[in-house]
């Protein structure tokens, strides 16, 4: 099934009750596609296709029938947070990070 129009965010609905829903689970750079495919928690395909104008994010809800909702689930990310002392201690972990993970920089 293909969708192209995101119904709502999960978080925006009033009464969850009243749909089935179905959670897909996707990666955090997943969300910026235009184009995805999923399989949901029911084991269903879906190929999602939104305009240039959408934007995906944790608990996008899509209508799939009567009272049937598919709502992606963003899987968290491991990052390392690090807070270098200096300037110095900044620019040798930034080349690091090119190297590794993910990795947040602050300066404190």
């Amino acid at each position: 099934m293909v969708l192209t129009e995101i119904f709502d965010n999960v978080s925006n609905i009033a009464d969850l009750s009243h749909y089935h829903v179905e959670t897909a689970q996707v990666r955090s750079d997943d969300l910026a596609k235009k184009i995805l495919r999923v399989t949901s928690d029911h084991g269903r395909d879906y190929d999602i296709r939104i305009s240039d104008e959408a934007q995906l994010e944790n608990g996008s809800a899509f209508e799939v029938g009567d009272h049937k909702l598919l709502v992606l689930s963003v899987i968290p990310d491991e990052v390392i947070v690090i807070a270098p002392n200096g300037i110095d201690q900044m620019g040798v972990i930034a080349q690091m990070r090119h190297e590794t993970l993910d990795a947040r920089l602050f300066m404190s």
